[in-house]
């Protein structure tokens, strides 16, 4: 929602981690990202009245979490405005992406091997937290100690013996912990006049092993034509990692079958 001409405010499941997120990358980068304003929490207990009074319902309820932000003038890319682009708009973006998570790709990681949001916290991530029990209906994920416990979470806690070839080797191999965005996807990119004047929603963003951000850039479905197109662009703006996306549609597949 817009609180005036220049000001957007967004309700979000990690307001201080996503804030975080982009003030880093606002103060570390090229990358146009809003400017933040503020970021705040209000807890479960003020709401106390739209419960009912019932306090067992008020507890069990999340903390309305808010990020007040620059409002970006543009519009966000979809498959049809995809489609529409003429073959220079559409390279002058991609050139743009690309150059991005370079920038990304180069920061420096902090000396640990935490997997999370540049605070060292949680993440919200849709496949992170695939196939466990929602808490209170959020998909909040991490943070987790290295890669290892990362890829042990991503098999629900089973060991690796009971997963197939591609899995046992991509959950075998160690990658370089880089910042990743976490949901590179149409929605996500804001253009105006055919570049792009914004990278939207951080909440999944973080330290994150260095295929991350190119398993998460297949992980939306694809419906329509546009988006179909513009998958096949993904490998031209971030290093590919096939064997490691394989391997995660494999452990999903198997997952879903036990």
């Amino acid at each position: 929602m817009t609180l005036g001409r220049y000001i957007y405010i967004k309700q979000t499941r990690l307001a201080y981690e996503e804030a975080a997120n982009i003030k880093f990358i606002r103060r570390s980068t090229s990358i146009p990202v809003p400017r933040v304003y503020l970021a705040f929490h209000i807890p479960a207990w003020a709401f106390w009245w739209r419960r009912k009074w019932c306090w067992s319902q008020t507890v069990s309820h999340t903390s309305d979490a808010y990020i007040f932000m620059e409002r970006i003038v543009g519009q966000p890319l979809n498959a049809e405005t995809w489609l529409s682009l003429d073959e220079v708009a559409r390279n002058r973006i991609l050139a743009q992406l690309r150059s991005y998570i370079s920038e990304m790709r180069v920061l420096p990681p902090p000396p640990s091997t935490t997997i999370g949001s540049v605070r060292g916290g949680a993440v919200a991530d849709d496949r992170l937290a695939q196939g466990w029990t929602p808490i209170m209906d959020f998909d909040i994920s991490g943070p987790y100690l290295d890669e290892a416990d990362m890829n042990l979470a991503l098999r629900l806690q089973q060991p690796l013996s009971q997963f197939g070839p591609s899995v046992m080797e991509s959950h075998q191999r160690s990658h370089s912990l880089t910042f990743t965005h976490g949901d590179i996807d149409l929605r996500n990119i804001m253009i105006q006049d055919g570049r792009i004047v914004a990278l939207i929603d951080w909440e999944a963003a973080g330290w994150f092993p260095a295929h991350w951000e190119y398993i998460k850039a297949h992980w939306v479905p694809v419906s329509r034509e546009g988006e179909r197109l513009w998958r096949e662009h993904i490998g031209e703006i971030m290093a590919p990692y096939e064997l490691e996306r394989k391997a995660d549609l494999e452990l999903l597949d198997q997952l879903s079958r036990r």
